[in-house]
Order: C-alpha cells, then structure tokens, then sequence
C-alpha cells in the first residue's frame, strides 16, 4: 500500500468522499499499482456534488487538526512508500519525518512553492522558507515528477529518478466547433488574490477597447471588488461560479471564443490545456509550462501588459481561416496529454523498485 499526502480540500457527504479534483479511474490506478491506497487530506463538510470517488480500495485520512496530521505522518512511515504532492503544507510535514526518519517517498511537484505564496499573499519571508523546504524535500527525493520540463525542474532539482509528467489528464473532445470571430473572451480563476491577473485583464480589454463579453468563471472575497473595476471599466461581462460538474464546466469553456490564461504563477494551467482541447483559441502569460504547450506568438511575459496587449490584439484581428488552423495545431498538441500517454509515465513513476 501507499500514502499519498496532499493539501487537497476533499468534500465530506453523507454520500462519500468527494472531490472536484481528483477523478476515482485515476485514484484507482494509483491502488491497483501498490495494492491499495491512503490519502491523506484536508476535509471540508458541504452539499457540493463533485464525483464521488469513495471505494473500498482507498483509505481517507482527513484532517484540519495539526496533531492528528502529525500522528499519520508518522503512521504513514509503515506503508510501501509515500508520494508527496508539493507545495503543501502537509507535504512539507510528512516530507521532513521521511527525512529525519531516512524513509523512501516520492515527489509530486505541481507549482513552484515560492511563487504561490508571494503571488496569493505577498508574505516574502514565508515564500522563501516554502522554497528552501521544498528544494530540500524534492533534492532527497528518490522519484521526482515535475509538471512542467522549463522551470521546476531547474529551480527544484533532484538527486533521484526525474519524470516530466503532468497532473492533467485530456480525453478527445466530443465538441468540433471553432469560432469564426472572437465575441467572447473567457477568464477561469480563483478570485481570492490578484495573482491569477484578471486585473491585468480588465485593464488592457479597456484599453482595447473590446466591444464583446468577459466571461469569468471564479469566486472568492474580490469578487465585488473585480465586479465593481468591471462596471467602471464599461466593459460587457458575466460571473458565474465553479462548476462540481465537469461536463458542465468543459461546456461552459467551450463557449468561449478566446481563452486568457493571465496568471502570475502556474505549474501546467489545466484550464489553459482544457480550453486548447475544447478547440478555444488561447493566449497565455509565461507562468510555469506555458511556453510548452503553446506558440511564443501567443505568450507574454508575467506583468508585460503592453505585451500582454499585443498579443490579445493580435488573436483578436484574427480571421476565421486563421483561428481553424490554430485552434487544430493546439488541438494536436494536446493529444500529449491524453489519458493513455500520461498514465505510461505515469505508472513508471509509481513503480516501487
């Protein structure tokens, strides 16, 4: 059996276990390689109908209290191996006993440790203690997956095995539309912080002057603080929710004639590889695997918004032979991240030798 330890909020129903993150086919596959499984998690109680991924193969742990995390991060030492998703803080906890108690564990790093703490919260000191942690975790490590191949794995290296692997997983899309005008630009992020630039949006559509809709998928504490730049602005917009539902949410971004990935930091954007696979034309900054999955035509440097402007205004004079033929591009691209791709990497990395 392995732990896998991760930040991860799971949702508590009186059905099962839920998540909105986690798929059970992909869960399943992490049992049935080491012959079961214990997450350890975080827990939050809510109606929210995300899947269902309760199974008698998979053992939850969840839990908000520190000394109960302790106690299993300890326990956790018994089982085959430990694969710790980073950055997070239980990672952290379980990665530094594994050290002290010179025990095997595995590493998922998924963003850089250092850039999600300045960018959401702009605490410097505790953005560089996450930093010196993690490249100390990761360094010892004796399998390392990275989720992007241009930044991670150089600012995070590792002694051990090294795998370019993603966490997201694409299937072929069932829709085959493509726009032939952009009238709907889509944004997906969370609206707790700055740090996912839907500010830097708003200011340079204004400056563009676009005369069609923004579409944001979000929630969090600035929603009325963005609404109310929107109004200013006179910008035409909707604000809808997250989606528990994933066909609904893949319906909704398909919607959208342009997709901006305008974040300050990223490991691989998965809304940015959904939207190029759901045949949305897509511009992105240059956080985390960007420059990986898309043209340096359709990329701007973080903070650039002259830059930033060019691009969009670039994609928006675009024609409708144009967009089909980069929208297909992308499309090809994609079929790197499909299920059957991944999961052979994948399933090399779990290997316990």
């Amino acid at each position: 059996m392995i732990a896998f330890i991760t930040d991860h909020k799971f949702i508590v129903s009186q059905e099962g276990i839920r998540s909105n993150r986690f798929d059970k086919g992909t869960l399943l596959r992490y049992a049935e390689v080491n012959k079961g499984l214990l997450i350890l998690g975080r827990k939050v109680v809510s109606d929210d109908n995300g899947e269902n991924i309760s199974d008698e193969k998979i053992r939850f742990v969840l839990t908000n209290n520190k000394a109960v995390l302790l106690s299993q991060c300890i326990k956790n030492l018994r089982y085959s191996i430990r694969i710790i998703r980073l950055p997070s803080a239980y990672g952290y906890v379980q990665g530094v006993i594994c050290l002290i108690f010179n025990k095997r564990y595995f590493v998922e790093l998924v963003g850089d440790p250092h850039d999600s703490i300045y960018y959401s919260s702009g605490k410097i000191r505790a953005a560089r203690w996450s930093r010196l942690i993690c490249k100390w975790i990761v360094k010892y490590a004796e399998k390392t997956a990275y989720v992007n191949s241009s930044k991670l794995p150089i600012s995070y290296p590792t002694r051990g095995k090294d795998f370019i692997l993603s966490n997201v997983i694409l299937r072929p899309p069932e829709n085959s539309k493509v726009t032939s005008r952009i009238q709907k630009i889509g944004f997906v992020g969370s609206l707790e912080s700055e740090y996912k630039g839907l500010g830097d949006l708003i200011s340079v559509l204004t400056n563009l002057r676009f005369n069609g809709v923004l579409d944001i998928i979000g929630e969090g504490k600035l929603k009325s603080f963005y609404v109310s730049r929107l109004k200013q602005s006179g910008l035409s917009f909707t604000i809808s929710g997250y989606y528990s539902d994933n066909k609904k949410y893949l319906d909704h971004i398909s919607s959208f004639d342009l997709y901006v990935m305008s974040s300050y930091t990223e490991g691989l954007s998965r809304t940015l590889l959904d939207c190029m696979n759901q045949r949305v034309l897509s511009v992105s900054s240059d956080a985390g695997g960007s420059k990986e999955v898309l043209p340096e035509n359709r990329i701007w440097k973080v903070g650039d918004l002259n830059h930033m402007s060019f691009v969009i205004s670039q994609v928006l004079g675009l024609g409708k032979d144009e967009i089909a033929t980069e929208v297909e591009e992308n499309l090809l691209m994609c079929e790197s991240y499909y299920y059957d791709r991944i999961w052979k990497i994948r399933k090399e990395f779990l290997a316990i030798e």
